[in-house]
């Protein structure tokens, strides 16, 4: 073992070293751990690569940036569903993982997540019998939402009595936007509710301030502090011995630690946590030009640590080059995948000057290009947008290192769980 996986990050990054099956749309082609492939000659397209160090940083960005700001983090799992890199996410100091709903919630604790905090209203009967089986036993604390008397009376009366209480942070919502209370009047008749619950605790509030833009950064603000003041109203009311203070995806997390943090230290044993999940992959696009780091010079400096790979199966017209990856293998929800380098037949690597993605079918890609010609065969790297649709269309991601220009190491496979 090289003396690197002895860091307990990377050994936990790279803790599934069985390739990928002959089947997998993953398989490199049979490479074992530590073996290298040239890009251009053997790597399997349309492929899906994660560089190992990359990641490795990112996680150690984040955890250390979050341990000086004095708040706690729970990244969301929905990202990669992929338990090896939790793992390694809880081995940073992560107290825990997100997740949204039932059939990730059974990944997370199936994966010995410590607390799995479930961002939602957990109201559906399956897994609310589930959970009856997991709060019969030792094992994690479960975190859920709940924005009306309603849905804590369906939840109280499916668990009924149990041995141990699910905490249940009130919901903040914003006009307009998803769940979670609208009319600050309506607070006091839930946790009236909640703390009535034999199953249920009132550990605090929880909210999800990602739904605003940035240009809207000022209502950001208000609509933090706003679950500040809720707090401080209700914090007599608190039935855990860690009051909960929640917010946090990928854009504001800064300001979730600078806004939540002085009331959530008012109280005893008061704490905020974050639920950031992109920050893992992060990206080329949405969040690489919007990260507090850029637009606002705090937070950890991260790097995109996904890369699409896809091969010129045709250049049908002038300017024009059909790649053979589409819908099923690549992010389109939020903008296109950005070309970045192409590996060329003679080994030469070159920088894209203008090219651009222009549509997608199921299976090809329109790669419109002005000024460098392409050629059948040739492979184009891609960065892409929205980490939280890169990993969806792959059952394992490949955690690879650039040995040398136009060469890859296989260094393990993450399974994910979609």
């Amino acid at each position: 073992m090289n003396q690197h996986d002895t860091h307990p990050i990377r050994a936990a990054v790279l803790a599934e070293r069985e390739a990928p099956g002959p089947l997998s749309k993953s398989s490199l082609g049979g490479i074992g751990p530590g073996q290298a492939l040239n890009i251009r000659d053997e790597l399997p397209t349309p492929m899906l690569t994660v560089d190992t160090e990359t990641v490795v940083s990112n996680i150690e960005q984040m955890a250390e940036w979050t341990a000086e700001q004095g708040v706690q983090l729970a990244p969301h799992g929905k990202t990669t569903m992929t338990p090896a890199l939790w793992r390694a996410q809880l081995a940073a100091g992560a107290v825990g993982i997100t997740v949204a709903n039932f059939s990730q919630a059974r990944v997370a604790v199936e994966a010995g997540a410590p607390l799995v905090v479930i961002a939602n209203e957990f109201l559906t009967p399956p897994g609310l019998s589930w959970l009856r089986g997991v709060l019969a036993e030792d094992g994690p604390e479960i975190m859920c939402w709940a924005d009306s008397v309603r849905a804590v009376e369906r939840m109280q009366s499916a668990l009924g009595r149990t041995r141990r209480r699910v905490q249940v942070c009130v919901e903040v919502g914003i006009e307009g936007k998803r769940a979670g209370v609208r009319q600050d009047g309506d607070v006091g008749e839930i946790v009236e509710a909640l703390t009535g619950a034999e199953a249920l605790a009132f550990a605090g509030f929880s909210g999800f301030e990602g739904v605003l833009p940035p240009e809207r950064i000022e209502e950001v603000r208000s609509y933090l502090r706003r679950m500040a003041r809720l707090f401080e109203e209700h914090e007599d009311r608190i039935e855990v011995d860690h009051p909960v203070l929640t917010a946090g995806g990928g854009l504001y997390f800064d300001l979730v630690a600078e806004l939540l943090r002085p009331a959530a230290d008012s109280v005893d044993g008061g704490r905020v946590i974050l639920r950031p999940g992109s920050y893992l992959l992060h990206d080329h696009g949405h969040y690489g030009r919007l990260t507090p780091a850029r637009l606002r010079g705090s937070g950890p400096q991260l790097r995109p640590a996904a890369t699409l790979w896809a091969r010129v199966l045709s250049t049908p017209e002038q300017g024009l080059a059909i790649l053979d990856a589409g819908k099923r293998d690549l992010a389109y929800d939020i903008s296109l995948p950005r070309p970045q380098r192409i590996h060329r037949a003679d080994g030469r690597i070159e920088e894209f000057t203008q090219a651009e993605l222009v549509d997608t079918n199921d299976q090809h890609g329109y790669l419109e290009h002005a000024d460098q010609e392409l050629e059948i065969g040739d492979v184009i790297e891609f960065g892409q947008s929205h980490p939280c649709t890169i990993a969806d269309k792959w059952r394992e991601l490949p955690l690879v290192t650039a040995v040398e220009p136009g060469r890859l190491r296989w260094d393990a496979s993450a399974r994910t769980h979609f």
